[in-house]
């Protein structure tokens, strides 16, 4: 259960007139003064995950008074009215509280610094998974520990519903990617039957079997598919709905949900902080907050890359791995393709190797030690096998 009473609040919209902009920060001061928070949070909603090219549409904030236990969030979209005077005043709110809480704090910062607006009091700043990872046992989940993510984790100890609104985005990105992968079933039909190298059985036209076992095989991308389908499969890359990108789904159902986000992240803090404490963490919690301002440095300027060279490595890797599956059939005396489970069986069978129940890496490896080692057909297999990832 809630452990704050969260006040009604405002949402700061692109669409507002400036008037109406000019009333809900006068409400916005009036609620900070009310309340008197000692901890207040933020978070961004982003139309994707890329810490240099991605830009949030929507920041979420909050205050807290941990004492008498009130808080307040709010949503300011980017492009409202007076939104750089809007930011400067929540910044102004935020120093004056104990503590600016994030969850991923280092995302978003990258997020803020994209859009030209750097939180400037990074000496008062922290992130609730290292209080909450420092209030519990160092165990992983399937030894009962904590969850990781801030859905999980306020699933488990402050709402059952606060996976709801999660959900909610969740099935409209899947009605969207529904609705495009039929209009790429409908447009495959007019390209007839694939050729043979591009069948995933003995399908008569294109369909999505062939699709998603073209790009099942990690050394395929679209550029490798016949003209006509490769233009059409990439409108359909790039109209697939990217699940990370938030930007284009119901505007007022992402509000409710990155409000919430706020929730969870103060509730959370709220029921960690006292817990760390009592462990005699504060070292801990020094040393990790210390280390996020360089770790974003770190983050924000990356490491030199020469992308013309990956691009060469890349192109003879994948001629590498085409001769290696040539040398594989030719070591099987059968055409073999990813998956094939029972081809491989059949195979060791033959060779000599009996009851092979699996196919797996480990079983691979007790096969060569237990009645492969004086058997190089099986020795090559094996190993041709392993090295391609058929």
């Amino acid at each position: 259960m809630l452990k704050i009473n969260w006040l009604h609040s405002v949402d700061f919209n692109n669409y507002d007139s400036p008037e109406a902009i000019i009333t809900k920060v006068r409400r916005l001061k009036a609620e900070f003064k009310k309340i008197n928070p000692d901890y207040s949070g933020l978070d961004t909603e982003t139309n994707g995950l890329h810490i240099k090219n991605c830009k949030p549409f929507l920041i979420s904030f909050g205050f807290a008074n941990f004492t008498t236990k009130q808080g307040v969030v709010y949503n300011l979209e980017r492009g409202c009215p007076y939104f750089d005077r809007c930011i400067k005043l929540i910044y102004e709110l935020f120093r004056s509280t104990k503590l600016l809480v994030f969850f991923n704090v280092k995302f978003d910062l990258h997020m803020l610094e994209n859009i030209g607006y750097m939180y400037p009091y990074t000496d008062k700043i922290t992130d609730a998974k290292i209080y909450i990872r420092l209030a519990a046992d160092a165990k992983s989940k399937k030894e009962g520990g904590i969850p990781e993510t801030l859905k999980d984790f306020a699933a488990q100890y402050i709402s059952p519903d606060a996976k709801k609104y999660e959900k909610i985005l969740s099935d409209e990105r899947k009605n969207k990617k529904l609705a495009n992968t039929r209009k790429l079933k409908e447009d495959l039909k007019k390209f007839g039957e694939p050729p043979a190298e591009f069948k995933a059985d003995n399908e008569k036209s294109w369909t999505m079997k062939t699709i998603n076992n073209f790009f099942q095989d990690k050394i395929n991308d679209v550029n490798l598919l016949p003209d006509g389908v490769r233009e059409t499969v990439k409108e359909w890359l790039a109209n697939s709905e990217d699940p990370d990108n938030y930007e284009f789904l119901d505007r007022k159902k992402v509000k409710i949900y990155a409000k919430y986000d706020i929730v969870w992240t103060l509730e959370a803090f709220y029921r960690a902080l006292p817990v760390a404490l009592a462990r005699q963490q504060q070292e801990t919690i020094k040393i990790e907050e210390d280390a996020i301002m360089p770790m974003y440095r770190m983050e924000n300027v990356g490491f030199k890359f020469n992308l013309e060279y990956a691009l060469e490595c890349k192109d003879k890797l994948r001629s590498y791995i085409i001769q290696r599956r040539l040398d594989l059939c030719n070591i099987a005396g059968i055409k073999l393709k990813s998956n094939q489970h029972a081809k491989v069986k059949e195979v060791l069978e033959n060779a000599g190797i009996l009851n092979c129940d699996k196919v797996n890496k480990g079983t691979l490896h007790q096969i060569l030690e237990t009645q492969g080692k004086d058997n190089e057909r099986v020795k090559d297999f094996i190993s041709t096998l392993e090295e391609v990832g058929t």
